[in-house]
């Protein structure tokens, strides 16, 4: 059976938005972040949200299903979260 992804309106699959902050990388229950926790079950999904581990995320990060944002949205490369979560 073939994945289900979302696509915008110019045809680019879109990935879930996630914050990471300190030790924690939480989503909001969005089409995108709900789409990829039933696909996959990555995160933990609990009073609207999906959190991730810093495991999950890195995976998810590095395949690009997953877009990490800091605490001002800006949005955070693979090999700094590699650094920030060690």
């Amino acid at each position: 059976m073939a994945k289900k992804e979302t696509i915008d309106m110019e045809g680019e699959t879109k990935t879930a938005m996630a914050y990471f902050s300190e030790d924690r990388i939480i989503a909001d229950d969005t089409q995108e972040t709900r789409s990829l926790y039933e696909q996959s079950r990555f995160g933990e999904l609990k009073d609207n949200k999906i959190k991730y581990s810093l495991v999950e995320a890195l995976f998810l990060l590095e395949k690009g299903k997953l877009t990490l944002l800091d605490t001002k949205n800006k949005k955070i490369d693979f090999e700094y979260f590699v650094k920030k979560a060690r």
